[in-house]
């Protein structure tokens, strides 16, 4: 992969519609706390951006704040209860800062800022997945960054065991086992 061709990384979660702003004042507070950390680290040391995003990453896309209404959906995150959802996005190599993509420092040191750049904004998802399901019983998007897995991600779900039955019965030969399955230890291995 070269550095200046690498995907958005993106979470959202989903809360119940009572809890939405103080679980919104939480993610900002937060969010406030990271940005004032990354530009002390900068200001005290201003050649080590791969610091910076490694330590103190803060997202550079915007968030996004939805109303969804409840479902029954077994697996659905607003299975049970209307939900808002925020969403966070951190943007791929088209929108980052020059310092990232600067063409004058060599191909290996882009690649060491895009790691740097990835480990933070992994590490800050994960942050933010934790204090929102922590305090107010988030759900995170499947389809999107998640830093939980196996059971204690489908245990946020209310209709999981129901669905467990039914992908049991019907995956009896794992045809339909692949990574999301397995990060979630819930293949049933693939029989000849």
């Amino acid at each position: 992969m070269k550095a200046d061709h690498f995907s958005t990384l993106t979470g959202e979660y989903s809360v119940d519609r009572t809890v939405a702003v103080p679980a919104i004042d939480a993610l900002l507070k937060l969010l406030r706390e990271r940005a004032a950390t990354a530009k002390a680290w900068l200001d005290a040391h201003p050649k080590d951006v791969e610091g910076m995003w490694r330590r103190h990453p803060v997202p550079m896309g915007p968030i996004a704040v939805r109303w969804v209404q409840g479902d029954d959906a077994y697996l659905s995150a607003q299975s049970g209860r209307d939900c808002v959802t925020i969403e966070v996005h951190f943007p791929g190599s088209g929108s980052l800062d020059a310092r990232l993509l600067d063409s004058r420092i060599g191909e290996g040191r882009r690649m060491r800022r895009y790691r740097a750049y990835d480990t933070g904004r992994k590490r800050l998802l994960a942050d933010i997945e934790d204090l929102l399901c922590a305090q107010f019983d988030a759900r995170p998007h499947w389809g999107l960054y998640q830093a939980q897995s196996g059971a204690g991600l489908l245990a946020r779900y209310p209709g999981a065991g129901a669905w467990l039955a039914h992908y049991r019965k019907r995956n009896a030969t794992g045809r339909f086992d692949g990574p999301l399955t397995d990060r979630l230890g819930i293949s049933m291995g693939r029989t000849a």
